[in-house]
């Protein structure tokens, strides 16, 4: 079936199951899915305009009945040569395995599915696909969008590499985190998962140095290093910016990114309230962590730190003004 045909499009409820099918014959009730809502050409205008390449899949057989031009170039063939081949030869071995499962999963429900498409040259390209169900009068058929994730993994790759890592701690260094961070901000302006960070700087850290010695400095920070990494997902990069400053870059999606930077953030305080072992000494430090985020602070790479650098210093000052009525630093010995 064309795409300039009318869709009849399966929505999901929030609270439960698709519902019952809406047709764009007889009108569209107002509350309807906006594919639904949609013309034939307008419809056909959307889908080409999308930076993802898009997929229009027999549910029964997984032919292919239609892509839009992101396809064409990618796979770099026309698109008579594209229709009507399986949807599964774009994909090798066990890539092709589990994706059939997730093909028979989005007959009844949207799915996500991280894997690699193998392209022309033979290379593997990692992609996110999302599948969703659609009815239509010719029967059901699955709309697939797949998002090329080249940029992320290479960007994430680099992290892991002893060139863009901290010598000390062995966290990726600032290098790795600006471009990583460029990368996400690049995902994000395409509509992407937001990019949120928190900027992390022990308070008076100096101290350490002065009184312990610059090994048991270097002691703490690489304890440190650990914990942070240790309140931390895989998903997200922790690294070393700068002396005694870190920077977490927090993978999020869009209704969960403040949640998921203050729940980091609150673990990042309650681990390194613990004390540190160097030496002979326990150590107990503290932190001052900002937070910013793209959707709220900029959508530059420097916007977003300055934001994430004013919103540590803010909290910085607000401990300071508490220390006053205390005499004890922010870095003392533990006896307990």
């Amino acid at each position: 079936m064309a795409l300039e045909q009318a869709f009849i499009v399966e929505r999901e409820s929030s609270d439960g199951p698709p519902q019952t099918p809406v047709s764009r014959r007889g009108g569209v009730p107002p509350d309807a899915d906006i594919a639904t809502a949609f013309g034939p050409e307008a419809m056909r205008a959307l889908i080409d305009v999308v930076s993802d390449a898009v997929y229009l899949l027999d549910a029964d057989t997984l032919r292919i009945l239609a892509v839009n031009w992101i396809v064409l170039n990618q796979t770099g063939v026309r698109r008579q040569e594209i229709t009507c081949r399986d949807f599964l030869e774009l994909f090798d071995g066990q890539d092709r395995h589990e994706l059939t499962a997730q093909l028979v999963t989005a007959r009844q429900q949207h799915v996500t599915v991280l894997t690699r498409q193998r392209l022309p040259n033979g290379t593997r390209m990692p992609v996110e696909l999302t599948i969703c169900p659609v009815q239509t009068p010719e029967g059901q058929q699955l709309l697939v969008t797949a998002r090329d994730l080249s940029d992320r993994h290479r960007a994430e790759k680099m992290a892991q590499m002893p060139a863009f890592r901290d010598p000390l701690t062995g966290l990726a260094d600032r290098r790795a985190f600006e471009i990583q961070l460029e990368t996400m901000l690049t995902r994000a302006g395409q509509g992407d998962e937001p990019a949120g960070l928190l900027f992390i700087d022990l308070n008076d850290f100096h101290m350490v140095n002065e009184q312990f010695g610059h090994t048991a400095g270097d002691d703490v920070l690489r304890e440190v290093a650990r914990r942070l990494e240790s309140c931390t997902r895989e998903v997200d990069l922790v690294t070393r910016y700068g002396g005694d400053e870190f920077v977490v870059l927090v993978g999020t999606s869009r209704d969960e990114s403040e949640r998921k930077l203050l729940s980091i953030s609150a673990r990042i305080d309650a681990s390194l309230g613990s004390p540190i072992q160097v030496g002979s000494q326990k150590l107990v430090i503290s932190a001052s962590i900002g937070m910013a985020r793209n959707v709220r602070n900029g959508s530059s790479t420097r916007e977003l730190i300055e934001a994430a650098d004013q919103d540590m210093y803010s909290h910085k000052k607000i401990r300071l003004e508490r220390a006053r009525s205390r005499t004890e630093p922010d870095v003392y010995p533990s006896y307990g």
